[in-house]
């Protein structure tokens, strides 16, 4: 992230949880003050609606996360080059997107941060549904740290289809950061990436209580 494109991605930043704070019924719950680690953190969230990748990038800043965007917003004139300067890089949906997890992997190895919604794609009912492998894989392949991150309302803020409900209360919940030694020592064997997703779905889901 070049100069330019930092001091973007902070004022970005500062503009979305302004008008979060100012239009929405929200609320943020964030059980570690300050991460001990920063460097190669792999943060994973259920996935409630468009906004969720900008939404965790503006309350975790300090991260300077990047995320998987779907390769046709990288097609509309200027949104493609502004969420490159957010951190987005594209990824086919429904495909083995060998770049996407190449470059997603290259990030991690290089101490960088990413957001990932394991889920595959947002919800259509406001549940949470079990992770895919590729969570696991990225762990196993990178030997990453992860925070978990739970959502709540956005689904009926933004959702997928149907009708918008501002004043509906949202809430974002930030676990506690979990190591990557910590991990495989609850995970029985290091490269079963099921498990490992799993493991983190369970890290997620758990979240929900502390709304």
């Amino acid at each position: 992230m070049n100069t330019f494109d930092y001091y973007i991605y902070h004022l970005a930043g500062i503009l979305i949880r302004f008008f979060v704070r100012l239009l929405l019924n929200f609320r943020i719950l964030r059980l570690e003050r300050r991460f001990s680690i920063r460097n190669k953190v792999l943060v994973v969230s259920n996935h409630q609606s468009l906004l969720d990748p900008a939404l965790i990038g503006a309350f975790l800043d300090e991260l300077k996360l990047s995320y998987f965007a779907k390769w046709e917003l990288f097609q509309v004139p200027f949104l493609g080059k502004f969420i490159s300067m957010m951190g987005a890089f594209p990824v086919k949906r429904g495909t083995a997107d060998i770049e996407a997890i190449r470059t997603a992997t290259s990030i991690l190895q290089n101490n960088g941060r990413l957001i990932m919604f394991p889920e595959g794609t947002r919800t259509l009912d406001g549940s949470i549904k079990p992770f895919k492998k590729g969570a696991g894989f990225l762990v196993a392949r990178t030997h990453c740290n992860v925070v978990p991150v739970f959502l709540e309302g956005w689904f009926q803020v933004l959702p997928k289809y149907g009708r918008r409900r501002l004043r509906y209360p949202v809430r974002v919940v930030v676990g506690k950061l979990i190591t990557y030694e910590e991990l495989m020592a609850a995970v029985p064997k290091r490269n079963d990436y099921t498990a490992i997703s799993e493991y983190l779905y369970e890290k997620v889901k758990s979240l929900s209580t502390e709304v």
